[in-house]
């Protein structure tokens, strides 16, 4: 078995991804064999379990066991989302990193697309194929080019539409990535103002035509099973996320962040999932 305390020993890979995770046994096995299956091989797998209960410490050292490219880490307690997202950042050793979760599934050519991208275009630091979440497919779903020269204007166009912020688990350059301790965006739609400021310095484009990438999240219908007070919590949970923006950020961002607060209102209380 491959652990971190040995990786020094190994050529560097390409690509580093990193999978915290926290009781995915339902899921974990599938998300891997689909990164395993990749055709881009040249790639390291650092899964961070972050305290689980179930089974999904057996499930990961039998993939460590069987393939050089897996190396698992069983963290002691739970350390909280940020740091076991952090944690798999600080271990990459790769010219490029991914997140991924370990409830999402890849299509076998979506490294390969990724990665051949960002060596032909320089100036873009992060890429991702097109994706698919609860069989609806692109813009919708919260992926959108962000390759304007202009920052205000990348930001601008993020923030019309982030929804399931599907870009977060884009192939980044890794030293772009690490300039940024995800840490600190450890709040409800964090992963919204971690690409915000991300797209400050840097450009993010995707395939539309290729559809990579498979998601099966919450529906708003899900939504209406909450009562009242649970929909008015998670309206609610989102005062860390404004709170993160600026005085200056607020003035130039304000009628996209009112938006985004209306959508979600009508998304829990009035919108019926067309999907």
């Amino acid at each position: 078995m491959t652990t971190l305390n040995n990786m020094k020993d190994l050529s560097t890979p390409i690509v580093s991804i990193g999978m915290p995770v926290h009781n995915g046994e339902k899921s974990i096995r599938k998300s891997i064999d689909s990164l395993l299956s990749q055709t881009f091989k040249d790639f390291e797998l650092i899964i961070s379990d972050n305290g689980s209960i179930d089974g999904t410490g057996v499930i990961c050292n039998e993939y460590a066991a069987k393939d050089s490219r897996v190396h698992f880490v069983q963290q002691k307690e739970n350390r909280g989302a940020g740091k076991n997202f952090q944690f798999v950042l600080e271990k990459a050793r790769g010219e490029f990193f991914m997140w991924a979760a370990d409830d999402d599934y890849w299509e076998k050519n979506h490294l390969t697309k990724c990665i051949n991208y960002l060596t032909n275009n320089n100036d873009i630091s992060a890429y991702t194929t097109n994706v698919k979440i609860n069989h609806r497919v692109g813009v919708r779903s919260g992926v959108k080019k962000l390759i304007d020269e202009c920052p205000l204007k990348r930001q601008k166009n993020f923030l019309q539409y982030p929804g399931q912020n599907s870009i977060f688990y884009s192939v980044y350059r890794t030293k772009t990535i690490k300039a940024l301790n995800i840490n600190k965006y450890s709040y409800e739609a964090g992963d919204w103002k971690f690409i915000f400021d991300y797209i400050k310095k840097n450009k993010m484009d995707f395939d539309e035509n290729y559809i990579g990438m498979l998601r099966e999240l919450g529906t708003s219908e899900e939504y209406k099973k909450f009562s009242f007070f649970k929909r008015i919590k998670a309206i609610l949970a989102l005062k860390d996320f404004y709170f993160s923006f600026s005085v200056k950020e607020i003035f130039i961002f304000m009628p996209y962040l009112i938006k985004i607060q209306i959508r979600l209102v009508l998304t829990l209380f009035f919108r019926k999932n067309k999907d």
